[in-house]
């Protein structure tokens, strides 16, 4: 499952998906060297190691490709660049 962009609903969701779903693989990508750009950095470094405990794979400084015409209206099963 990927998880994209690293403000506070995307960590949410990849934190939360990774607990319900244990057996899934879980993969959190975000634009910046961490996520929740804005916030302390204490706590930008402790709700990065809850995720890396969780099993989350992150992937920093990765940014999405929306497709040419794609509105971001959709949940899709189509591959992210």
């Amino acid at each position: 499952v990927a998880v994209i962009g690293g403000g506070a609903t995307g960590v949410s969701v990849a934190a939360n998906l990774a607990a319900r779903h244990p057996e899934k693989s879980v993969h959190h990508f975000f634009s910046e060297s961490q996520p929740l750009p804005g916030y302390h950095p204490r706590v930008r470094n402790e709700v990065e190691q809850l995720l890396t405990r969780a099993g989350v794979k992150l992937h920093p400084q990765h940014r999405a490709i929306v497709p040419a015409g794609f509105q971001c209206d959709r949940l899709t099963h189509e591959p992210v660049d």
